[in-house]
Parts: C-alpha cells; structure tokens; sequence
C-alpha cells in the first residue's frame, strides 16, 4: 500500500511523457503485489473453509469501492487548488489516503495469529 500510494501520487507531480510513462510502470509493479500479498495473508488468517468467503469480502469490498469512489474521483476532477489541475489534486488525494494505511498497517497488523495459550503482553 505504501509503494501504491507513493506512486498514485507521484503520477499527479507529473510533467513530461516519460516522466508519466514512468510513474504508471511503477503504479503498475506496485499494484501486482498487492492482490497476491492479500490472498496470502488471507491463508495466514481464515481456516481453509472459510478462506472463500474472506477472499469474497476483499472482491465485494472492491465492488463498493468503485460505487463510492467514482461520484468522489468525478468531485475531485472539478478542483482547482493552487493552480494545479483536477486530475493531478485526484492522483494525489487518492494517494495520500494509501500511505496512510500502508504506515498504519506496517505498525499495527501482525503477520499471523498468536497460537492457543501465547500469553497475552504485559502479563
């Protein structure tokens, strides 16, 4: 999420072809990670028989995203903030927003459940 988020917004700082040409090849590698990373992680979580209906949440949550996020990138469009352009405030604002997470998730999420009987911390 950190790499996605740094190159979604590095594509609004844009100025030349290559430059463009670039930051959508990053966007890109970044982007093929990221389901891959998720669908494991799944495993790490969910017992196999339930790993189809956490898969689905991801699809579903996907699905809802595009609902919500199209009227909000088509708000975006319409600003103007510093002379800059819709689109370019659009690919930043929607990065910002990744890194965050991306920070956030790297503190805060662990890898694996602790296994049966692993003291809690701090007892």
């Amino acid at each position: 999420m950190l790499s996605w988020g740094a190159a979604a917004a590095l594509t609004g700082l844009v100025h030349t072809r290559n430059e463009f040409y670039t930051a959508r090849f990053l966007l890109g590698v970044a982007e093929a990670g990221f389901f891959p990373g998720v669908a494991v992680y799944l495993t790490h979580w969910f017992r196999a028989g339930d790993r189809a209906k956490a898969l689905a949440g991801v699809f579903l949550g996907q699905s809802i995203s595009q609902i919500v996020g199209s009227p909000v990138s088509a708000a975006l469009l319409n600003i103007h903030w510093f002379g800059g352009s819709g689109w370019r405030w659009l690919l930043i604002l929607e990065g910002v927003p990744a890194i965050v997470a991306g920070a956030w998730a790297f503190f805060y999420l662990a890898d694996r459940p602790k296994p049966w009987g692993t003291p809690k911390t701090g007892q």
